[in-house]
This record gives C-alpha cells, sequence and structure tokens, in this order.
C-alpha cells in the first residue's frame, strides 16, 4: 500500500471539515475517521459505497493517496518451482529448441548415471546409443516437428546397461506461440518390465505343462481303451462283450 500524503484537500479546506454522505440518510463518511484507521479502499467501498466516483470528495483517493492492496502473488517463485523440480521423483529434463539438455534433476543423474555438466548442450541421442526402435524414432520426430509425445523406448545408462524409459514429451511456448522448449519427463520402468517377462514365462511353462498333462493322460486313457476292447473279443458272453465295448 502506497504512503498516505499528509497534505491536507484542495482549495485549503481542512480534513475535519470534509464529510460526504453516501446515499443513505444518516450516514457520512468521515475522511479524518477513514486515514486515521487505516481503513483499504476495498473496506471504505463496503461501508460508503464507491466514494472514489464521488465528485464532493475532490478525488480523495489522490489527495490522500489511498491506494487498493496489491493483489497476492498468483505463481509460486522460481526457488520454489526449482525445489518442486528438484525433489520429484520421476525423471525430470529441461531441452532447449533442438533437444540439447538445459537441466536435469537429481532422478534423471541417478537414474541415467549422467550429471548435467556430463551432458549439457548434448542432444538426447547420447541416451539412445545405437538402439533403435519405434518409440525411439517417434519421440525423434515429436522433437524435430515440435509435438507432443507418449510412449515407451530403450535407452541406456552411463555404465551401457540398457533399460526401459516410459514418459512424455512436452512443448514449450512462449507468449507468441513459438516453440522455445520442452520438458521431458518419466520413469524408469525397468523393474516392471522384467516382472512382467517373469509372469509370462511362467505363464507360458504352465501352459506347457497342462498340454503335457492332456496328452499323457489321452494316451494312458488309449491304451485302457484298446486293452478293454481286447479283452471284449477274447470273452464269449455277449453280455460282457458289449459292456467291455461301451466301457
Amino acid at each position: 500500500m502506497k504512503d498516505r500524503k499528509s497534505s491536507n484537500p484542495k482549495n485549503g479546506e481542512s480534513s475535519s471539515a470534509l464529510s460526504v454522505e453516501n446515499g443513505s440518510p444518516g450516514k457520512v463518511a468521515d475522511l479524518n475517521q477513514i486515514l486515521k484507521e487505516g481503513l483499504k479502499v476495498s473496506e471504505i467501498m463496503a461501508m460508503h459505497g464507491d466514494l472514489g466516483n464521488n465528485p464532493a470528495l475532490g478525488s480523495f483517493f489522490d489527495v490522500y493517496g489511498v491506494a487498493e492492496e496489491e493483489p497476492e502473488e498468483t505463481y509460486p517463485s522460481q526457488s520454489k518451482l526449482m525445489k518442486a523440480l528438484e525433489l520429484n521423483p520421476a525423471m525430470i529434463a529441461i531441452l532447449g529448441r533442438w533437444g540439447h539438455f538445459e537441466f536435469v534433476n537429481p532422478k534423471f543423474t541417478e537414474t541415467t548415471g549422467y550429471a548435467l555438466e556430463e551432458i549439457k548442450d548434448q542432444d538426447t541421442s547420447v541416451l539412445s546409443g545405437v538402439i533403435e526402435s519405434k518409440g525411439a524414432e517417434e519421440f525423434a520426430r515429436a522433437l524435430q516437428k515440435g509435438r507432443v509425445w507418449r510412449g515407451e523406448m530403450k535407452q541406456v545408462r552411463k555404465c551401457g546397461e540398457e533399460y526401459s524409459f516410459s514418459g512424455s514429451l512436452m512443448p514449450l511456448e512462449d507468449s507468441y506461440g513459438f516453440i522455445t522448449g520442452f520438458i521431458l519427463s518419466g520413469q524408469d520402468i525397468s523393474p516392471f518390465r522384467k516382472t512382467e517377462n517373469k509372469l509370462q514365462q511362467a505363464l507360458e511353462e504352465k501352459n506347457v505343462l497342462l498340454a503335457e498333462l492332456h496328452h499323457r493322460v489321452k494316451n494312458n486313457l488309449a491304451i485302457v481303451s484298446g486293452l478293454m476292447q481286447l479283452q471284449a473279443f477274447n470273452e464269449n458272453s455277449r453280455l460282457l462283450q458289449n459292456r467291455l465295448l461301451t466301457s
């Protein structure tokens, strides 16, 4: 809030002599009281109506320097945003317009083994190596054309170990709509893929076991059926033959 001016109202009138009706009988706005209590513009309006547009005040707000309180900051500070990026459990990297690294958070370094100083101003190919996949091709096209990408692709850690990356690429635009960079975020899903592969392998082994069990039972039943037919042919009793053949 601006400091209130100590000067008196225009035309040499004393502030104690200034008062104005707000349109309701019996209610008078005492300017001395307003200044003494340090009321804000919003509070004055609530009690006495739109005083700023009342000609009887003689530009009250200009004379006394009363200003409305400044609105609170609607966006978090840069330090808070940076802290949020650093503490985020996901891998986050900020890329330039053509895909070169400008920032990576600690989780990114922990997963890939690369610190920002090692890959700064390098493009994302440092993470893909010689691996070719459909996901990597789609990612490269999205980066080149400035489009959103969501998917999965194979990447390589600094130690040479491959891992599965699942995430998204979001373009950043300036006030004119021009793309100035990208945010790459995601996570290492290698543990999930390993678990999935183990479950798939166990399911395949179970299917093989069931097929083998079915085959063996079927063969044993065929042997029993053949023996019963042989026994039926050796029986002289028509009744026993019918029972053996129909069993």
